[in-house]
């Protein structure tokens, strides 16, 4: 269960390992968070000021988001 999924809602997989190997481990992964969520930090670390980085995303040629929701409903 992740009560605190990106996506906004709780999420309950119930099976995330669809192979069991016999020799080897399965580690279970945090969820990805939504598309652009780090767009902004990413291009600060590039060293693109926050004026540019607002311009990108106004132009489209960024985004912060592919769409408005991270799962469908």
């Amino acid at each position: 269960m992740f009560p605190n999924h990106p996506s906004g809602h709780e999420v309950t997989q119930l099976d995330p390992y669809a192979v069991r190997p016999t020799r080897a481990k399965v580690f279970a992964v945090k969820p990805s968070e939504k598309f652009g969520t780090s767009t902004r930090a990413i291009l600060g670390e590039l060293g693109y000021a926050d004026e540019a980085i607002d311009a990108m995303i106004k132009s489209g040629d960024v985004g912060t988001s592919w769409s408005e929701e991270y799962l469908p409903s």
